[in-house]
């Protein structure tokens, strides 16, 4: 098999820096661009100089032998002739020719750092001391994300150019909110919907009705063409359709349980199940790590790309339950570095994260049950990570005489919203088919 050759254009590599020794200030129009992203050393090492020679260009050719003198590279003579040669070199100084040359330079670079990537990926499937499920992580996450994480500096003109943008089309959309909607309107009107690259924690004890809530929101979504992912690390497939489609349908859990339903429910059961059987993805394998979800969510990105369709939200279910690739961490500090993932994943996969998470018996031993913040079991990280924590609260779960209880009343409290309000949001529950309902009954799913 031919040796193939490196991706690299050496041209326009001279073209920048012939033009940036000209004309300095064209710098900022190619912030995308490194010194790393050079191929030839003295490329590289020219580009590097730039920004210090914008502070004193008018020396010119002077400025620039004096800061490859103090910079001590060896044989400045050579390096201060190259620098001549390549202001002759230079096609043109203008900015859309500067950005041209770049471009071309950026391409190369980042085809070569994902052959770089892939090569090592490669190297790791013939070592048999790495981990295969590592392996592949790293591959999807070459393949999908390339070298994305560098160059994420920013001049505050940049930054705001984008913060102008999305206001505009916040402005456009009028009172439409700027998330995904939830089908619950008082949640939505307190977080704004669910937006993309957040994290949202939904916390609550056992029973409380996390998993259904979950699921409530996420078939409002798919309901209306939005694609989701569920990762049930506590649930199989069998079970969560069944709530899905006992919430759906209106139908009695236990009924489904006996197989007990009528040709009719049947036919609604299909109905329901036809529209949504593309939009929504189950993935229920027990052992996975946050790592290993945002690899399956690439890998599903990666083969719909070509359909323009990809993972508009993920729920976990749930924190506690995901796997660390590291063993010899602290349970404490293994939960921290999962919840710190899933708030990566939403960034990368830049799309809402619905994280679900266990809470303490601390508010067993308070007279107000209602829980908080601090309630969020064996970990600070989760709170600080979150963009928003919703934690359910049932009080006649905790009323001992049941006359006094209102029977269904379900408290979401909204206790941390990283951009928005916090509050208090009464819904309604109804066990018997695990379904949430806008106190008003105006939840259309």
């Amino acid at each position: 098999m031919s040796v193939k050759e490196l991706p690299v254009d050496i041209d326009a590599e001279q073209a920048v820096c012939g033009a940036l020794i000209i004309a300095p200030a064209r710098l900022d129009a190619i912030p995308h661009l490194s010194p790393d992203d050079f191929y030839d050393k003295r490329n590289r090492f020219v580009f590097s100089l730039i920004p210090e020679f914008m502070q004193n260009a008018e020396g010119g050719y002077i400025t620039l032998k004096n800061l490859a003198e103090k910079r001590g590279v060896e044989n400045v003579a050579e390096y201060t002739k190259y620098i001549m040669d390549l202001m002759d070199l230079v096609p043109a100084t203008d900015e859309g020719s500067v950005k041209f040359y770049a471009d071309i330079v950026k391409d190369k670079s980042e085809r070569r750092t994902r052959i770089a990537q892939l090569e090592k990926a490669l190297n790791d499937v013939y070592d048999t001391s790495v981990e295969l499920n590592k392996t592949e992580d790293f591959i999807c996450d070459a393949i999908f994300r390339g070298d994305k994480a560098a160059g994420n500096l920013v001049n505050f003109g940049e930054a705001f150019k984008d913060f102008s943008q999305r206001l505009k089309m916040q402005k456009e959309l009028g009172d439409a909110i700027p998330g995904i909607p939830s089908g619950f309107s008082k949640v939505d009107t307190l977080t704004g919907g669910f937006e993309p690259g957040r994290l949202y924690v939904i916390g609550g004890r056992p029973a409380m009705g996390k998993t259904a809530l979950a699921l409530n929101i996420i078939t409002k979504m798919v309901s209306a063409g939005k694609t989701a992912a569920f990762f049930s690390l506590e649930m199989g497939n069998y079970e969560v359709v069944k709530r899905i489609m006992s919430g759906l349908c209106g139908i009695n859990s236990y009924i489904l349980k006996r197989a007990n339903v009528s040709d009719e429910q049947t036919e609604e059961m299909d109905e329901h199940a036809e529209r949504i059987k593309d939009n929504l993805i189950i993935n229920d394998n027990s052992a996975q790590t946050a790592a290993g979800i945002m690899s399956e969510c690439i890998r599903f990105n990666t083969r719909n790309r070509k359909n323009n369709k990809k993972i508009d939200v993920v729920v976990i279910d749930y924190l506690q339950l995901l796997s660390n690739d590291n063993k010899r961490l602290d349970r404490r500090i293994a939960i921290g570095e999962s919840s710190r993932q899933c708030k990566i994943m939403a960034k990368q996969l830049n799309c809402p994260v619905i994280l679900l998470s266990q809470l303490s018996r601390a508010n067993e031993s308070r007279i107000d049950k209602m829980p908080m913040l601090s309630d969020l079991r064996e970990s600070g990280d989760i709170e600080q990570d979150a963009d928003v924590v919703m934690l359910i609260h049932r009080p006649e779960y905790y009323e001992r005489d049941k006359s006094k209880a209102d029977p269904g009343l379900a408290q979401l409290n909204i206790a941390k919203n990283r951009d928005g309000e916090i509050g208090i949001v009464e819904l309604r529950w109804d066990k018997s088919t695990t379904r949430f309902d806008n106190i008003g009954g105006d939840l259309e799913l």
